[in-house]
């Protein structure tokens, strides 16, 4: 429970901060690479990037139902996200077209999280509230890069000067892995240059 709820953050959070710099690199790839070809694709970036981190922390969230040999409540998450995704899109796909479609997707992909954070914790997973924190993060995307910007601030200075989103011991665990990696890439070079 502990290592899955470390691991959501790190990767919720390394999504949310890739998800920013593509972001901030869209008015180049959409006007310059694309040369202005897919407008409708800039529009909805900010909501495909929030269901994109959504469906990367449910492709690791599922994996403590599939340890704990529950891959039925994993399967039945994702069945009736799908279905909510597909009664969705058929009111907002007319109305709103592509824009629809993102958001039934986002919402989609929302609900599935949130059902398999609950089955999780139904299985003895203690779903962290600084979980949930890095779980939202991905709706600061859709209001803006300014937003998304100041949202990402916000956490590192949470991580950096409180232990809200990670604890005192997760912050040394996290160091001592980094330490571990950095020695192995001196050693390496070291081997390299020898």
């Amino acid at each position: 429970s502990a290592r899955m709820n470390l691991f959501l953050k790190l990767i919720g959070l390394l999504l949310f901060g890739a998800s920013i710099a593509i972001l901030l690199a869209a008015p180049f790839m959409f006007n310059v690479a694309f040369n202005g070809k897919f407008a409708a694709g800039r529009e909805v970036i900010p909501w495909t990037l929030a269901f994109s981190v959504w469906f990367g922390l449910i492709s690791i969230a599922q994996l403590y139902l599939w340890c704990a040999e529950r891959a039925r409540l994993s399967c039945l998450a994702l069945l009736i996200g799908l279905s909510a995704n597909v009664i969705v899109n058929l009111f907002l796909i007319p109305q709103f077209g592509l824009h629809g479609a993102v958001w039934a997707r986002a919402g989609a992909n929302f609900l599935t999280l949130a059902l398999i954070y609950r089955f999780n914790a139904w299985l003895g997973m203690k779903i962290e509230r600084s979980l949930l924190i890095v779980s939202l993060l991905p709706f600061a995307l859709t209001l803006g890069t300014g937003v998304a910007l100041l949202a990402l601030l916000a956490v590192a200075g949470g991580i950096i000067f409180t232990n809200q989103i990670f604890s005192a011991e997760e912050k040394q665990q996290l160091l001592r892995a980094w330490n571990r990696y950095l020695s192995q890439i001196q050693a390496f070079w070291k081997s390299r240059t020898q």
